[in-house]
């Protein structure tokens, strides 16, 4: 589920660690955010639980080492 609307500074900075993700298909983690002059760590600017598993899964399933229930991957040089 993708939920896009404006997060009040405050709930960003009380987050424990986050990620991008996005068409490119990778997770990017966020270190740091920037707010008026003022900088505000994330998880000590390291790369944390959550995202590495998510990170896990996505190249798990890109790699074909686990399951595509939905279908995301193919093979363009497949007979069909």
């Amino acid at each position: 589920m993708v939920d896009n609307r404006r997060l009040p500074l405050s709930s960003v900075c009380a987050a424990a660690e986050a990620f991008c993700s996005g068409t490119g298909a990778s997770v990017t983690p966020v270190g740091s955010v920037t707010h008026e002059g003022k900088r505000y760590m994330l998880n000590d600017g390291k790369v944390g639980d959550v995202t590495k598993e998510v990170t896990k899964a996505l190249l798990d399933l890109q790699m074909e080492r686990s399951p595509d229930p939905y279908g995301w991957l193919f093979d363009p040089f497949a007979k069909v």
